[in-house]
């Protein structure tokens, strides 16, 4: 038998990329858009659907679904749509046969060799970006007004972060990031989740796990991380983690955690 590859937590601004026999086993849902896939087929059950086996899925935002994958590594990627982008017709729900999805072919036995024990993993963003970049509709032109959009959105964006970095209180947040660029709250709001695809308590969510996982990564304990992200407690982040990616959290510290500050680039 073939050692396992072992567990790998790859982290970059919007998209995560984990390595691992272990699983969620519960019927869950999350808002990232998710890829699993395996050397051996495991199973995969969506919602109230049957059980189905597969080598690999394409999982959509907010689809529940359980997989089964009997001890095996799994590679999963998940990722944060981007600002304005939107899936490829036929990318909603899951796709149980998506080792068969056009122009998937290559591109899933270079992820599968991130399974090998001693796998390079310096291409893994590359590849995680490729297979986003596969399912995702092509970028119109922006015209003024998504320009427009854009440039407050990235205003927003870096005043959550510097928030983050300063551990102000989440309360209120969305009212001081609408009456930076001159909105009201509940516009704001809805706009937000226009722009980026979910809601603010989300996005801000994610951004809290990257800098959890960077602590972890600069040798902070869970608990120093914890407070360092703005969680409550060791046992909060973790359910946090468990919950939007799957990884439980007996396991979290046992992980080697690796975090890029950079996005992926393109492949």
């Amino acid at each position: 038998m073939k050692r396992a590859a072992p567990a790998r937590l790859l982290l970059w601004p919007g998209m995560a990329l984990v390595i691992g026999s272990s699983v969620d086993s519960r019927m869950h849902a999350h808002f990232a858009l998710q890829l699993s896939l395996a050397a051996q087929p495991f199973a995969l059950q969506c919602g109230d659907g049957p059980s189905l086996p597969c080598s690999a899925a394409c999982i959509a935002p907010n689809q529940a679904h359980q997989l089964w994958n009997q001890g095996q590594s799994l590679l999963h990627v998940f990722a944060v749509l981007p600002p304005g982008m939107r899936l490829q017709s036929g990318q909603h729900g899951a796709q149980p046969a998506y080792a068969q999805a056009p122009g998937f072919a290559a591109l899933r036995l270079a992820l599968l060799d991130l399974l090998t024990p001693h796998a390079d993993l310096s291409q893994a963003g590359a590849l995680a970006r490729a297979w986003l970049d596969l399912v995702l509709q092509p970028a119109p032109a922006p015209g003024m007004r998504a320009r427009l959009h854009a440039q407050r959105l990235e205003a927003v964006r870096t005043l959550i972060a510097a928030d983050l970095q300063s551990r102000q209180a989440a309360q209120g947040l969305g009212a001081r990031l609408a009456g930076a660029i001159h909105m009201s709250e509940s516009r704001f709001h809805h706009w937000f989740s226009a722009q980026m695809g979910l809601p603010l308590s989300r996005y801000v969510l994610w951004q809290r796990l990257e800098a959890a996982a960077q602590a972890i990564a600069g040798g902070a304990s869970i608990t120093a991380a914890a407070h360092h992200a703005g969680f409550a407690d060791a046992a909060h982040m973790s359910r946090s983690f468990h919950a939007t990616i799957g990884i439980a959290p007996s396991h979290l510290q046992k992980m080697t955690i690796t975090f890029k500050p950079e996005a992926p680039p393109a492949a």
